[in-house]
């Protein structure tokens, strides 16, 4: 199958541009990708402009109309972090990346037009800052890849 690199955020002008693709290439057989980085509305409905995540899934699927699609770069970093410019700290643990990750694994598998999960896997910098993935740096295997099993 092919796969157009197409949203790597949802928001309603990411839906806006998607429809109007979708229009150029009718052609269901064209498939869509999805960035999906995890976070739970539950705990943080201000990060999605639809409300909640459930909203803003039922927007994507909505203007999929029963087109299939994958979801690429999927995966929480176990990071310290600071949402947007002001607010407190928060930090993210190998224990709560599981946790979303588990969740994630879930909502997808559930939802038949998806085709599946493209895990993220990242290690940069001199030390690595960007803790992505089910491998550390010395590709030694985080508690997260438990959500393989």
């Amino acid at each position: 199958p092919v796969y157009i690199g197409a949203l790597s955020s949802i928001s309603p002008p990411s839906m806006d541009w998607l429809s109007a693709l979708l229009e150029l290439w009718p052609d269901p057989g064209l498939k869509v990708s999805q960035h999906r980085y995890a976070y739970t509305d539950d705990q943080d409905p201000a990060k999605s402009p639809y409300g909640s995540r459930q909203a803003e899934m039922d927007a994507f699927l909505t203007v999929l109309n029963s087109r299939r699609f994958l979801i690429t770069e999927a995966g929480p970093a176990a990071t310290t972090y600071r949402p947007g410019w002001f607010g407190p700290t928060r930090t993210v643990t190998e224990a709560q990346r599981l946790l979303f990750a588990n969740h994630e694994r879930a909502y997808w598998d559930a939802v038949p037009t998806c085709d599946g999960i493209v895990w993220f896997q990242e290690w940069t910098g001199n030390p690595p800052t960007d803790p992505y993935g089910f491998r550390d740096a010395n590709w030694n295997w985080l508690p997260v890849a438990d959500v393989l099993t």
